[in-house]
């Protein structure tokens, strides 16, 4: 996965998840089992948790300096405390770029209540509809 941020104003209003959900149904559509990326945010690993459906799908990485994977023996409530602490010495979130690595086990049976977005521009914002 990407950077995934939505606009400060438009928190909270569940669009991050069912973005991330969508991404999830069309990588289960092209047999990819694994969706992993990096999160600097306490909320995206609560948010991917539940995505995973258990603590069984979710696995935490970080890198050495060699740049080799290390499995981080966490559960996701102390990834979200560990970035929580971090946060409390950050001033901007969306520049912070060292996180957690995460992966999470898709299933194929697995399936979400998918509305797929749909970008309107209009001249002063973006906005998202669903259908």
């Amino acid at each position: 996965m990407g950077i995934l941020t939505v606009a400060e104003n438009l928190r909270r209003r569940g669009i991050g998840t069912k973005l991330v959900e969508a991404l999830a149904s069309l990588a289960i559509e092209d047999n990819i089992t694994i969706l992993g990326g990096n999160t600097v945010s306490a909320h995206a690993v609560h948010m991917l948790t539940k995505l995973a459906g258990s603590e069984d799908g979710i696995t935490f990485y970080d890198q050495t300096p060699r740049g080799e994977s290390l499995e981080l023996p966490m559960d996701s409530q102390q990834a979200r405390s560990s970035l929580m602490y971090a946060e409390a010495f950050e001033s901007n979130l969306d520049k912070r770029r060292h996180g957690i690595d995460i992966a999470i086990a898709l299933n194929p049976g697995q399936r979400f209540g998918l509305e797929a977005p749909i970008m309107l521009n209009s001249p002063h914002h973006i906005k998202l509809a669903y259908r």
